[in-house]
């Protein structure tokens, strides 16, 4: 089936539903393995793409029980949240600092060191507001 996709300037672009099909042995890259569940899929463990892998995985009882015992326990989660409240009582500024460097570099694509240099460039202040600490703006700190 084939989707047309619509903008503002009319059809921009098609895509086709269809999934791809089944590669023979023939067509298989060399070193590839075909699956057993899924032709067509890349071989991920034991015969088998990922998916059907980790269902296969998670519904081993043993597994299973492993899993749940070490992390879903009431204990293992209040020690786990103590220890984050800890973590982050214990040292707020640097945890702040690297989550606006997150921010920047996932928004602005900008580096640590390249947000320092445009702050020092604007003397230390919000180039859109002009105040010290901006949290509107700082993380961002467009120029």
């Amino acid at each position: 089936m084939i989707h047309h996709i619509r903008g503002s300037g009319g059809v921009v672009g098609v895509r086709s539903s269809k999934r791809p099909r089944p590669r023979s042995a023939a067509e298989q890259k060399p070193g590839t393995r075909l699956v057993d569940c899924h032709p067509g899929r890349s071989h991920y463990a034991k015969g088998m793409c990922k998916p059907c892998y980790m269902r296969a995985r998670w519904d081993n009882p043993t597994f299973r029980a492993h899993a749940m015992s070490k992390r879903h326990t009431p204990e293992y989660m209040e020690r786990a949240r103590k220890a984050e409240a800890d973590r982050r009582a214990a040292n707020p500024v640097e945890l702040r600092e690297k989550r606006l460097a997150s921010k920047r570099q996932r928004k602005a694509g900008w580096s640590p060191e390249r947000a320092e240099m445009f702050l020092r460039l604007q003397g230390g202040k919000c180039a859109i507001c002009s105040a010290r600490s901006c949290a509107r703006h700082m993380p961002i700190m467009t120029m």
